[in-house]
């Protein structure tokens, strides 16, 4: 499994640079988030849902970032108690769907 757990201070800054570069999305059409990294995080005990955010890394690639989020509605981050923010999806073009695409025929 590759989580790819990310500290707070890190996340922040890729979000802020997310919003105030709008010329990051130039040419982005969508992001491949793992299956089992959604299945780990969905087992993070008190995980009722996942939150993401979207945010551009050091290197200018775009990302989204995953939490989980409590029946309060709360983003669960605790690196103490093993609740992590995640770097973890793929954006298109790099890693675009394989075959017809029923959302996106460009």
């Amino acid at each position: 499994m590759t989580l790819n757990p990310i500290n707070l201070e890190v996340a922040q800054k890729w979000a802020e640079k997310w919003n105030n570069d709008v010329n990051i999305l130039k040419g982005i059409k969508a992001f491949k988030i793992p299956g089992k990294n959604i299945t780990a995080l969905m087992n993070q005990p008190g995980t009722v849902d996942i939150r993401t955010y979207l945010a551009v890394k050091d290197n200018n690639e775009p990302t989204v970032l995953v939490v989980g989020v409590d029946a309060n509605g709360n983003d669960m981050i605790d690196p103490a108690k093993g609740f992590h923010i995640y770097d973890f999806a793929e954006p298109c073009p790099s890693c675009c769907n394989n075959g017809p695409s029923h959302i996106n025929r460009l």
